[in-house]
């Protein structure tokens, strides 16, 4: 009876053992890091981009630096979805031409977003439909300026360098197939098409 008892014990000591270690795999993001238990993902980002603008009534590509702020708020443990927060300002870098004028601007927008942590990385991917790019120009009457109908999407690597700190890559290609100008939309001649590429810090809870 003795020897049962010991076995039972030694069995489901063995048991418990296995299941702390697997906790411990889902939801370590390796030897820095570990996840909470509760099934959300939560992150605060900032990033600097480099991008090329072309089309869209344009007579020549632009390039543009994009300074990008934002949030994720998601659900899940290794794999989340939900949605993400960008507010964006948009500078001028390469020279202007007085057909095509500034390009400089800003753009704000939620969008869905999806996502997986495995090991010490961060990978998620957003899907834009909203958010106009806003010219800081105006017409010559006063008029508001800016590129709607947006769509397309950005997708962000993240590195975990110390308890939530982590640095990034961010690719991001947008079309605009609006024109708008005083409020009032228009279709453009062509897409204005605007990809990006940069690297960011992030805080990853």
């Amino acid at each position: 009876m003795k020897g049962l008892i010991l076995f039972a014990i030694l069995v489901f000591g063995s048991q418990a053992h296995a299941t702390g270690v697997f906790s411990m795999m889902t939801q370590s993001g390796g030897p820095n890091r570990t996840y909470p238990s509760l099934p959300f993902y939560f992150d605060v980002s900032v990033s600097q981009n480099q991008a090329k603008a072309k089309s869209g009534g344009l007579t020549a590509e632009q390039t543009l630096i994009v300074l990008q702020t934002g949030a994720t708020f998601a659900l899940g443990g290794p794999v989340f979805a939900g949605v993400t927060y960008d507010y964006r300002t948009v500078s001028q870098f390469s020279e202007t031409n007085a057909t095509d004028g500034n390009q400089s601007g800003k753009r704000e927008f939620f969008a869905p977003v999806v996502g997986a942590r495995f090991y010490n990385f961060v990978l998620k991917v957003d899907y834009q439909t909203s958010g106009d790019y806003k010219l800081d120009r105006k017409t010559a009457g006063g008029a508001d300026i800016a590129y709607g109908g947006a769509k397309g999407y950005r997708g962000t690597l993240l590195l975990d360098l110390y308890r939530g700190i982590s640095v990034g890559a961010v690719y991001e290609t947008v079309s605009y197939e609006l024109g708008v100008t005083g409020g009032v939309a228009a279709a453009l001649p062509s897409k204005l098409d605007v990809s990006s590429f940069g690297l960011g810090l992030a805080y990853v809870y």
